[in-house]
């Protein structure tokens, strides 16, 4: 029986702080270096992770995404919606801006367009390109190795050529799922071809963090903030540098690090965090403003405590769905709170 690697939970831990940090500080260098990397951690994980297709038939295989993506999205973006559309959108930007409450409600089913069809949760787009992803694979995955990686750098080129070229973004944010592709076959072979052992030799450890560390803040330098949902990547080759060296350094410095059971099980709940971070967020502005009539100052360290407490604010939310309703966040089970470190897979 192979081990669950609960470091690839404080991973995804890391990864969903990132971007809620990304979230509350929209101008920093700080939160523009942290685009380059966070998002694609989430496609080599959601790779590295993934159980082997071949033998899978598509009905199984759609029924599970189906179930851990497709359901999760549209129900939780229909209650964020409900939330918008009778309280969200009368204050603060989207009462200035007055988006359309039908434009809004089409962009459940669009998954794309910017805040005038997502206003009710722009970061909710990764849930369906993340199922195109997983659905493109799917038939990659039953040809010959070398035919796989011709075929991830013809799609993930395609990708970003379909929004280069006719500057529209499609449904379901599929340009996007297109030129990520790569991130997730890499995490693919990353597992497949075990690289995980050189990863996480001790006695390279630090020498490979140093070197990629580096190689990351220089391919940053020359490309700077990517911002994926608006298809905005810069130089396609420096941004892909920027994401495979900064999940090399991130998964070798992880994999030194003692495993927290908080941090782990929060890795295993991103979900819930990445679908309601922004309401978090909401609540807290309108407990300062309506409270004490005070408007939240917004600096890289106020956003780093904001994170955690709209982290902390979720606890409670994540424990009521994982026991009551699981199928909100993917899982097919009622999960009770358990920090117990489950090392099986």
């Amino acid at each position: 029986m192979k081990h669950r690697l609960l470091f690839i939970d404080q991973i995804r831990a890391f990864a969903i702080f990132l971007i809620i940090f990304e979230h509350n500080n929209h101008s920093s260098i700080f939160s523009e270096f942290s685009t380059s990397f966070s998002i694609p951690i989430f496609f080599i994980l959601s790779g590295f992770v993934s159980k082997n297709k071949t033998q899978i038939s598509i009905a199984s295989f759609l029924k599970k995404q189906i179930n851990r993506l497709l359901i999760p999205y549209f129900v939780l973006s229909f209650l964020l919606f409900l939330f918008w559309l009778f309280f969200g959108r009368h204050y603060g930007e989207s009462a200035t801006y007055m988006y359309s409450p039908i434009k809004n409600f089409i962009g459940i089913f669009y998954a794309q367009g910017g805040a005038e069809y997502m206003n009710w949760g722009i970061p909710m787009w990764f849930l369906p390109a993340l199922f195109i992803t997983s659905f493109l694979d799917y038939f990659a995955s039953k040809l010959q190795i070398k035919l796989q990686i011709i075929l991830a750098i013809i799609i993930s080129l395609s990708g970003f050529l379909l929004f280069k070229l006719f500057r529209v973004h499609l449904p379901w944010s599929v340009d996007v799922a297109f030129a990520l592709y790569g991130f997730y076959f890499l995490g693919k072979i990353i597992r497949k071809q075990d690289f995980i052992k050189i990863l996480s030799v001790k006695k390279s450890s630090i020498p490979t963090i140093l070197i990629f560390g580096a190689i990351h803040l220089l391919c940053f330098h020359y490309n700077g903030r990517v911002l994926y949902y608006y298809s905005d990547y810069g130089n396609f080759a420096l941004m892909y540098l920027n994401g495979i060296a900064g999940f090399i350094w991130v998964f070798t410095l992880f994999s030194l690090l003692p495993e927290s059971r908080i941090v782990v099980w929060l890795g295993q709940n991103t979900l819930a965090i990445l679908a309601f971070h922004l309401l978090a967020m909401t609540f807290i502005k309108a407990i300062f403003f309506f409270g004490f009539n005070i408007e939240l100052p917004f600096n890289t360290l106020l956003s780093l405590l904001y994170g955690i407490i709209q982290i902390s604010l979720l606890v409670p939310l994540i424990l009521l769905l994982n026991r009551y309703f699981p199928f909100l966040v993917g899982n097919r089970k009622k999960k009770d709170f358990d920090l117990h470190l489950n090392k099986e897979f």
